[in-house]
């Protein structure tokens, strides 16, 4: 089997090149920025894993004039080539301690005044930082670049260790940390800074009247990320061998491909891959869901178990969504877009766009880890008990459903069925909790799911559609299945299936407060 050279564990940009890895050429768009004219301060939110690091390292190579590197990319003889003091700063690393940030600032200062012979005896950050930008100045005789991944790593990292009192610790010390830059504008040729999140920018940034945000512009949409032409372009050999191993055309791989990793977008216009994900498909030749390698914090799932928040499909939100600034009141709406979870599907008018799941893996992704936070089981369990439900629809087998389903909430522990109060006690979960883990698990199963369908008669609960078989479910908490599969006769929620030429099934399931779990089901064939 013929292979590519990825560049799947390679997030700098001069080892990418002479190792002769694949490298998708971005710098037509990098020139757009780096050429002296307009802006010289911009800010770029991506989720994880999505090249920010490779980008930032593609910029130190540029700024450190080493032109042969880019001696076939479009940038090569687009810009005078020269070499800038640079200060690059990664809190990807800095952001891992979990208290002492501050020293962690001064520690990571003071090694790059130690590498450029310069002495720096500043203790306050804020002033340090801006002895160390003057003094590489007036070194080098040359204006320097400022260049910064994860600016935000501190704050999200402080909501997963000791929740919202160190974030707000931290973004208030990273805040004062940007003073520094103020009123330096002749010292400072370039500043790019990354980070994933958007909900503390114009707090940290305040002082940085100036800054650029390209996050949704329109002209850098696909500054990160693979574009289909660039996947086809880039990846041939791994698209053949995976088209190959899944025994498939090209054609019909790339659909596949496409359906599993496509679909992410800051402007609803252009779509591009995930480039982490699509790395490690090419890799393995496998199709899979890679998306919880890229890690998920673990205060988004806590959060969205809080706010019952798991039906996400065709989202019509203001662009105000974008801008949620109180880590004290943190929108899980806001945390999803900025995390990859959700993304613009398209712009409806200037203030109001559609969100939905970019793709297979991350609506995957997001009702595993969702699940898994209803019930406390890990992922193999919940893999075993899709796979078994799936074959139960498939063999119109509806009891061996309910009772796979059943199984579930009695391996569930008890306390996650009650929920504490404003008086300090405890009351019963509501039937969204068990809305939630029916609607997780039938999205899990590959077939067609719908939640609280819109009919013209009412709202369904839920409708479950196979090759010949059609399951309209209801469900009631402490009702009858016969009132349930009543109310869907009198409204006729089956009228709307009865040209399709299936089997139209409606299903009653009663949900107990006191079994925890399922009472009771009847089915009703049409």
């Amino acid at each position: 089997m013929r292979r590519e050279n990825y560049s799947l564990n390679t997030q700098t940009f001069e080892r990418l090149i002479t190792e002769n890895r694949i490298y998708v050429d971005k710098t037509d768009l990098i020139y757009q920025l780096v050429r002296p004219s307009g802006s010289f301060v911009y800010f770029l939110s991506r989720p994880r894993r999505f090249g920010k690091s490779l980008l930032i390292s593609t910029l130190k190579s540029i700024f450190e004039g080493k032109k042969e590197l880019f001696k076939n990319l479009y940038i090569y003889d687009k810009i005078d080539w020269h070499s800038f003091p640079i200060i690059h700063l990664s809190f990807t690393k800095i952001g891992e301690t979990k208290g002492d940030l501050e020293n962690a600032l001064l520690k990571t200062l003071s090694e790059i005044a130690k590498e450029h012979k310069i002495e720096l005896s500043e203790k306050d950050v804020s002033l340090q930082f801006q002895a160390l930008i003057k003094a590489l100045h007036d070194k080098y005789q040359n204006k320097v670049v400022i260049l910064i991944d994860e600016y935000d790593k501190p704050i999200t990292q402080g909501l997963e260790f000791d929740g919202v009192e160190l974030a707000i610790k931290n973004r208030d010390l990273i805040k004062h940390f940007y003073t520094g830059l103020k009123d330096l504008d002749e010292y400072i040729r370039f500043i790019f800074i990354t980070g994933i999140s958007k909900f503390t920018r114009v707090s940290i940034f305040s002082e940085l009247n100036h800054v650029t945000d390209i996050s949704l512009d329109e002209r850098f949409g696909n500054l990160c990320g693979y574009t289909q032409a660039e996947l086809v372009h880039y990846f041939p050999i791994g698209i053949e061998n995976l088209a190959k191993k899944e025994q498939m055309t090209i054609e019909a791989c790339l659909d596949k491909i496409k359906i599993w990793y496509n679909g992410f977008s800051w402007n609803g216009k252009d779509f591009v891959y995930n480039p982490f994900s699509t790395l490690r498909l090419f890799e393995s030749s496998q199709f899979s869901n890679y998306w919880f390698e890229s890690g998920t914090p673990t205060f988004l799932i806590k959060r969205l178990r809080a706010t019952e928040q798991f039906a996400l499909e065709n989202l019509r939100l203001s662009s105000g969504i974008f801008n949620s600034f109180d880590l004290r009141n943190l929108s899980p709406l806001t945390l999803l877009i900025q995390t990859g979870y959700l993304t613009i599907k398209e712009k409806l008018d200037d203030d109001f766009y559609q969100f939905e799941f970019p793709n297979q893996e991350v609506r995957n992704s997001f009702n595993e880890m969702l699940l898994g936070e209803y019930l406390h089981i890990n992922g193999s369990i919940a893999g075993a008990t899709i796979f078994a439900i799936r074959d139960a629809f498939r063999e119109n087998n509806v009891r061996q459903v309910i009772t796979i389903i059943e199984t579930l909430f009695k391996a569930t522990p008890s306390h996650l069925f009650s929920r504490k109060n404003a008086k300090g006690g405890y009351n019963s979960v509501g039937e969204n909790f068990y809305h939630a883990i029916i609607y997780l698990i039938f999205n899990l199963l590959g077939v067609k799911m719908n939640v609280e369908v819109s009919l013209r008669e009412g709202r369904l609960d839920a409708i479950v559609e196979c090759n010949n078989h059609i399951y309209l479910f209801e469900f009631k908490k402490n009702l009858s299945p016969t009132m349930a599969i009543q109310q869907m006769i009198d409204k006729d929620y089956a009228g709307k299936y009865t040209l399709s030429g299936k089997q139209i099934h409606l299903i009653g399931v009663s949900f107990s407060l006191r079994k925890k779990g399922i009472n009771d089901w009847e089915e009703k064939t049409l």
